[in-house]
């Protein structure tokens, strides 16, 4: 049960310009979204991002790097299982 309510949020999350960024920053790449993502552009421009990652300590940007990069990292991983069992059945 714990597992498809974890699926029903990762699903119905909302995806924010920030979490693109953020996943980026980290992997040095954009991320290949599924054509169900949603993403809502926010109050904070890639500029103002960049600023406050920056205006952390250099040892803390890479841990909230990482909680926004979060909702997309969970988003790849369901859409790779739901594939992996598409293609199973």
């Amino acid at each position: 049960m714990a597992a498809e309510v974890d699926r029903q949020v990762i699903e119905n999350y909302h995806l924010h310009a920030t979490n693109l960024s953020a996943y980026q920053a980290l992997h040095g790449t954009p991320a290949q979204l599924p054509e169900t993502a949603r993403v809502i552009p926010g109050g904070c421009s890639e500029a103002e991002f960049q600023q406050r990652i920056e205006a952390m300590p250099a040892a803390q940007r890479d841990y909230a790097l990482g909680i926004y990069a979060n909702a997309i990292s969970s988003k790849l991983q369901l859409n790779a299982a739901g594939e992996s069992t598409a293609s199973a059945d």
